[in-house]
Order: C-alpha cells, then structure tokens, then sequence
C-alpha cells in the first residue's frame, strides 16, 4: 500500500508542477479551450477543409495567429502574409527546423530532402545542388518539358475522357526524364505508379492525427500483436517501398552511366562530377536523396496546379477565351507555343500564378518547428512548437489579391496595360523562407508550358448536366475531386497540327 502512496504522491506533484508551470508562462496565441494535460487533444482537428476552419477560427479570435495543443507540442497557425513575412523570412533562424515525426522515421523515410533538419550539412549540400540545376540549369530541362507537353497534347486528341491521367503520365515522364533519363512507357508505368503509391502512404503517414504514435512517440515500442498496433504489420513493406523509391533508379543510372548508355540528364551530370573528384560517398548519398526527392514528389504539384488550371476554366470561362486570344495574337493559330514566346504570354503566366493562389497543392504548408522559445505579439511560441502557415487563408488575403479571392481571375495579377504586376504573386503556394520548395521554378516552368498547349489546342468545356465543383482533397497535397469536361480540337487547322505531331 505504502509505494502506491508514494507513487500516486509523485505523480500528483508532477501534475501539479506541469500546471502552474502551464499557468505562469506567458500565453501562447489564442485558440480553441485546451484542457490540462490533454490540451486540444478533443477539440482541436477540424474537420476538412482544416484550413478553412482554421481561417474560421482565426476571425473568431481575432488574431492571424492562433494555437492548439496535442500533448506537450503546441501547433501554431499562421493566416496572414504579414505574419508569414514576419516569422518564416525575418525570423528564419528560428522557424526553418522540420518536426521529426515518428512514423517517417518508422518507415525510413527520413533521406528525403523536406525531412533535413536546417543547417545539417546534408540539408546544405542538397540545397545547393537543387539550386544549381533547378535555377542555374533550368533551360537545359526546357525541351523535356517542351516534349512532355506535345505528348500530352497528342494524347489527348485520340482519349479525351480520361484527363487526370494523362496529366500524371505526362508529369512523371518530365520528372524521370530530367532526374534519370528514364523513358517511361506509354501507359500505366510501373515506376509512376510505385512513386504514386509511396507518396500516398508517406502523406498519411506525416498527418499526425493518422496515427497516435505521431502524438505519443512511445507507442512505436509496442508490440505487433498489440490491440491498436496494426501498423507495424505494415512497416516492412513500407520501408521496402522507401528503400526502392531511392536506390532502384539511382542503381540503374549509375549501371547506364558506366557503360555509357544514358541520356543526358540531371543525374548523369552530376554523377559524372561526383566521379570525377573521386566517388565521394557523402555526395552520392547527397545525390541520391536529391533525386529520389524529386521522383517521389516532384510532379504533384504540377499535376494539382493543372487540373485546378483547367477546373478554373471550366468554372469561370471569361479566363479561358482571354487566354486563347493571348495564345492566337503571339502564334496566329498556326504553330505551337514556345517557352521563346513567354515574354509575350503574360496573361498565361498570370493563369499559372491564379492557379496556384485560387487552390493551392498545399494548402497548409509542410511544417515548421522552432529551434528556441521566441516571443510574437506579446504571445510565447515556445521552443519545438509546430508552425504550420495556412497558405489556402494567406493567398486569399483580400488586402492583396482584392475582394473577390474566391473567383479565378488570372487579371488579378495585371496592370491596365497587360503587363504582369511586380511583386505581386502565389509564391506562398510553395512553403515559406528557408523551407520554399526549391523545385518551384521548374514546377512553374512545366505548369506554364503545359497549360499554354492545352489551351492552344483544346477548348475544355462543362458537360451539360455534370458541371464540376471546386472541392478538394484532404492531404498535405491536395488535388481537385474527379471532374468530367469535354475536351475538343479548337479548328481543324490545330486538329491537323495535333496530328502531325
């Protein structure tokens, strides 16, 4: 009797301790009622859109900040550009960490280059070369995108009903293509299919309400047999997905390379570098991470701006017949764009920019976590919290984009004179500070060429009776519902052009 006197009085003033502690320090952001202990752990995931409830929340506690609680981690959620500016890009020294979660880690996942932890040698080295051949190199990977599109375009003309495919065909080739030089089959390729399958997991598994050990890391110590405990059956198979994710294709490359076989790509231009100062196997370990980031998430972002591109013509067809006049005054309806002609497609470039802002593919941002306490607004954000900016709130900020933020309207970034407006864009589409997706410029590059052909060359309109909704997945990538539209050649002239092809 007497230890369990003991221990209930130990656990009691620890208790006790955890309380005043919580009660003295200065308050964090407001938010939804946490209870002790617990915190929001019952009232604190909405349910979806998440990032519309948080907006919600955010005008309900007037402020742009505001806080929930799981357990000891404090989440906070940022709703306004001026925060994200304030926290992310001033205050980056503090809010670039990731969160490690623990079921990335179970599923050996952590190589991926959004799972780095700021400042780490690997995070540095791997940012380098993403810049070096994403913002430097860009043009070299213009004619694989040029050639991707045309494919797409061809497609399209003898399978019209089945768009969403076709799209993400298109957008694994140009991934393949630029990190491995792989040429992709034309239907139902195995390697898009395997990184589709991965991702979907990995999402699930970087959503900390999915599973509890996310929330209660110690729970990863139980047992298979454990009632609760179904997901360590599937970890094998998980971490057998992870591993090939990253070493098959690089194993491949590295065979193409040596017997002097492969296409020129991203790939096997720096592993001919790598080799050259001697097989480092730091940098090939660097390399490979890189590339399997890209093959693992490097088109969705294309695939979601795309359809939401499309969705929003579909929607709001003002948009699509300003478009194909901006296309017709530049190629006359006579040849195909080209990224030659960008300067002169404004209006194209403004439909990429709505299409991220009106539905971004992350809605809210891949997190943050602070590396020391900080103090915002006269609130406490403490060391470790989850920073999470909402970017679907932040690019419907109506002080920046105007009153009518719900509707696609690619002018919205216009001058009265056709010219693109500085400073203003949809960059918060792509995280924020040190954390931005360092692939976006090429996400943009491929966006803009894509959808400058499709509108070139089809006229997508509503299905009478089945017009589509601008509703959208849950997910740290997000995609439009399935939508049905009909897709049809804008003359016989392009038809035959298509043709041609």
């Amino acid at each position: 009797m007497g230890i369990f006197i003991i221990l209930g009085s130990v656990l009691g003033c620890y208790l006790a301790f955890k309380l005043v502690k919580e009660f003295l320090r200065s308050p964090l952001p407001p938010g939804p009622m946490k209870l002790p202990l617990l915190g929001n752990v019952l009232n604190g995931v909405p349910p979806h859109p998440q990032w519309a409830h948080f907006k919600e929340w955010s005008r309900n506690y007037n402020s742009d900040i505001i806080s929930i609680k799981f357990f000891d981690t404090v989440v906070i959620i940022v709703n306004s550009v001026a925060d994200a500016q304030e926290l992310f890009l001033r205050r980056g020294q503090v809010y670039s960490n990731r969160p490690v979660v623990p079921m990335v880690e179970l599923m050996d996942f952590g190589w991926s280059f959004p799972f780095h932890q700021y400042g780490t040698e690997q995070w540095k080295a791997g940012r380098r070369l993403f810049h070096q051949e994403f913002d430097v190199n860009r043009p070299l990977i213009h004619p694989i995108e040029t050639t991707a599109a045309l494919s797409l375009v061809k497609r399209l003309l003898d399978d019209p009903h089945n768009l969403e495919k076709r799209i993400r065909h298109m957008a694994g080739d140009v991934i393949l293509s630029t990190a491995y030089g792989i040429d992709v089959l034309p239907e139902n390729d195995p390697n898009i299919q395997h990184a589709d399958d991965v991702i979907k997991d990995l999402a699930t598994a970087f959503n900390p309400a999915s599973y509890l050990v996310n929330l209660l890391p110690s729970l990863q110590y139980i047992p298979e047999w454990f009632p609760g405990a179904g997901w360590k059956i599937k970890l094998k198979a998980w971490r057998k997905a992870s591993s090939e994710l990253r070493n098959a294709p690089f194993e491949e490359l590295k065979e193409r390379v040596a017997n002097g076989t492969t296409k020129p790509c991203v790939g096997s231009r720096l592993l001919a570098d790598i080799r050259e100062r001697g097989d480092d196997p730091q940098e090939l370990d660097v390399l490979s991470s890189m590339l399997g980031t890209m093959f693992g998430a490097g088109s969705d972002t294309t695939v979601s701006a795309l359809l939401t591109c499309i969705l929003g013509m579909l929607l709001y067809p003002e948009a699509q017949r300003k478009a194909q006049a901006a296309l017709d005054s530049v190629t006359q309806g006579k040849r195909f764009p080209s990224f030659h002609d960008r300067e002169n497609l404004p209006y194209i470039e403004a439909c990429v920019k709505e299409a991220l802002r009106w539905n971004p593919v992350g809605p809210l941002a891949a997190p943050h976590v602070t590396s020391q306490d900080d103090y915002y607004k006269g609130y406490l954000i403490p060391k470790g919290s989850v920073v999470l900016g909402n970017s679907h709130a932040i690019l419907r900020d109506e002080a920046v984009y105007g009153p009518d933020v719900d509707a696609f309207r690619p002018d919205r970034f216009l001058n009265e004179d056709g010219t693109l407006k500085k400073g203003m864009d949809s960059e918060a589409a792509f995280g924020y500070g040190r954390r931005i997706c360092p692939g976006r410029n090429m996400a943009r590059d491929s966006i803009f060429i894509t959808i400058a052909y499709l509108l070139f060359s089809y006229e997508f309109s509503v299905i009478e009776g089945d017009a589509p909704m601008a509703e959208y997945t849950s997910g740290l990538t997000v995609f439009p519902l399935p939508y049905r539209c009909k897709i049809t050649p804008r003359s016989e002239e392009i038809k035959a052009l298509i043709r041609d092809l």
